[in-house]
């Protein structure tokens, strides 16, 4: 996909807080070591809307809004489940389940607009939080991945996140929020 000039590429994630937080972050460590996936790229996340596109205007107003209404916005420990690892041969990550981070996240775009041309705000349905794949379809054997999240990450810890509106411009990514 081509960047357009005229619109910015939005999306709004919740990064893990507490005991979650650190278990990902010491496996995303010990990954490296395994050899990178894609997952590493960006900071561990569960990924509350789809991309959407603004124009640059646009994105400052919601920027504002969103660090205006997420002052305070972090969800508890425990107001995220973990519902299960689950390992395909293509994807490790967390099922997640959270009525506060969705909740939340469409509360924050209660009163957002639309203008001609702006993509809707869709919402994600399956939460998760991916430890390891790769985008580019070859398949690589994430056998060591799987088996280390199982040594990691205990999906009984309790489990919160901090909402944050991130963009992507390219390769490039930053926080706006």
């Amino acid at each position: 996909m081509t960047a357009d000039p005229q619109r910015r590429e939005l999306i709004l994630y919740a990064c893990p807080t507490g005991e979650l937080a650190r278990q990902c972050d010491g496996y995303f460590d010990e990954a490296r070591r395994l050899g990178p996936t894609d997952a590493q790229a960006y900071p561990p996340h569960c990924t509350l809307t789809g991309f959407f596109h603004r124009r640059p205007s646009r994105a400052d107003e919601i920027a504002a809004s969103l660090r205006h209404g997420l002052d305070g916005s972090t969800a508890p420990e425990g107001s995220v489940e973990i519902v299960d690892l689950q390992t395909t041969p293509d994807w490790v990550g967390l099922e997640l389940r959270s009525p506060w981070l969705e909740t939340t996240a469409r509360s924050l775009f209660a009163d957002h607009r639309l203008d001609a041309g702006d993509d809707p705000i869709r919402f994600k349905r399956d939460l998760h939080l991916s430890l390891a794949y790769f985008a580019d379809g070859v398949r690589r054997d994430l056998t060591a991945h799987a088996a280390l999240a199982r040594l990691l990450v205990d999906q009984g810890a309790p489990a919160g996140g901090e909402l944050a509106l991130w963009e992507r411009a390219g390769r490039d990514w930053s926080r706006l929020t």
